[in-house]
């Protein structure tokens, strides 16, 4: 317990109850008496879980409270409750929304967690379009970035389309050791010893 739980229990209660009615939903949390402040609204989205529904509900409705704006961990944890959703549509206008409302908040790792949902939802090519599109939202790919995606890839089962990737932007990214680790254990999880060999 902290300064938050009884705030989130509450909360979560309402979102629950109303989240097929929207304006009962607007009208409870508007009345709960809860001031939405940073750091609540990511342990909401956290409660929340895998109904993602319901924390995009309370994301939405925080997002129009006087005083508040999403901080970065907001955003991280709504991308990947999108994400974990398959809502992928719903995480590119959530990334456009940030680049054009609070384009400092964009990191590499906001696109990474982008990348490891697409890898495991087997969205091989929408996993690399991501490197592609992130220099468009000012965010250059670097090795990690890079790594990040192999690595997604080789745990989901995509070594094959991985170790082709790898080869194909070795000019581009300098390989490290992360990378090689990542094909290896690929190639070793489907069997495939003279591959890692």
């Amino acid at each position: 317990h902290d300064e938050f739980s009884a705030d989130v229990e509450k909360i979560y209660r309402i979102l629950r109850k109303f989240h097929t009615r929207a304006p009962k939903l607007e009208l409870a949390l508007k009345e709960s008496g809860v001031v939405v402040r940073s750091g609540l609204t990511e342990r909401v989205l956290n409660r929340c879980g895998d109904a993602g529904n319901l924390g995009y509900s309370f994301f939405v409705w925080a997002s129009k409270q006087p005083g508040y704006r999403h901080s970065y961990d907001v955003y991280k944890a709504m991308i990947r409750i999108m994400g974990k959703m398959r809502q992928f549509g719903a995480v590119w206008a959530l990334i456009e929304e940030m680049r054009k409302e609070n384009p400092q908040l964009l990191s590499p790792e906001m696109f990474v967690v982008l990348m490891r949902r697409f890898a495991s939802a087997k969205l091989v090519k929408k996993a690399i379009e991501v490197l592609d599109e992130m220099p468009k939202y000012g965010c250059e790919p670097d090795e990690y970035v890079f790594g990040c995606l192999l690595d997604a890839l080789c745990k989901n089962g995509s070594v094959k389309e991985a170790a082709l990737l790898f080869d194909d932007m070795r000019m581009r990214f300098k390989p490290t050791i992360k990378h090689f680790t990542s094909l290896l254990y690929g190639w070793c999880r489907e069997g495939k010893l003279m591959e890692a060999k």
